[in-house]
């Protein structure tokens, strides 16, 4: 093994560690599980993982939801 082998993941491993970076942010603002992060170090599955968690509504717009319902009594 001259290095080359592990070179070739050199690609692979930053852009985890990039889908990563980004990804945790979202997710703790989504109020996702932590979970969740490890389909963001996936190749091929961590940019529609990025996407699906950024298309989740955040936590602290359902939590002045439920607080609004909860004053008018809706159902």
């Amino acid at each position: 093994m001259d290095g080359s082998e592990i070179a070739q993941f050199v690609p692979l491993i930053l852009m985890a560690i990039i889908f990563g970076a980004f990804g945790w942010p979202i997710i703790k603002r989504k109020g996702l599980s932590s979970g969740y992060l490890v389909l963001c170090f996936i190749p091929l599955i961590n940019g529609f993982a990025l996407i699906w968690a950024a298309s989740k509504t955040d936590k602290s717009v359902l939590d002045r939801l439920d607080k609004i319902e909860g004053k008018t009594g809706a159902s």
